[in-house]
């Protein structure tokens, strides 16, 4: 089997555009196709003998990854495959919790307190700002 290598496009053509979805194409087959109308753009089917539930899951995993990333550049896509990508994803996604938590109990104190000077209110979101863009503890 030919392996494809990744960024021999060099940008002379651009991948088929929008999401895709997986059909049944007969027995232990799937279409991947696109719901733009550009039609079919892949087919799954068994090779090694996995079961019909391991092929339609593999094609469903394909779908999935495309369009989870239809936002993103094909460079960027082959640039971070070999990092330690999800890893740097998860990490970012709790640093951006915290951060949103923060906010929102900082925000929360600033609203729900009357007799607290507007001073305070103006340190306290002042602090929170500069936690958030790195500037703070």
């Amino acid at each position: 089997m030919t392996e494809i290598q990744t960024g021999w496009n060099e940008g002379n053509a651009k991948h088929t555009q929008g999401p895709l979805v997986v059909k049944k194409a007969g027995t232990c087959a799937y279409y991947i196709e696109s719901t733009n109308g550009k039609g079919r753009i892949a087919r799954i089917e068994i090779l090694n003998m996995p079961t019909e539930a391991e092929d339609e899951a593999n094609a469903s995993r394909l779908v999935a990854c495309w369009n989870a990333c239809l936002s993103i550049d094909t460079e960027t896509i082959e640039r971070l495959a070999g990092d330690d990508f999800i890893e740097h994803l998860i990490s970012l996604n709790e640093l951006l919790t915290s951060q949103r938590n923060d906010l929102l109990e900082t925000l929360a104190n600033i609203v729900c307190h009357e007799n607290i000077t507007n001073k305070y209110r103006l340190d306290a979101a002042e602090t929170a700002i500069a936690k958030v863009i790195g500037k703070g503890e």
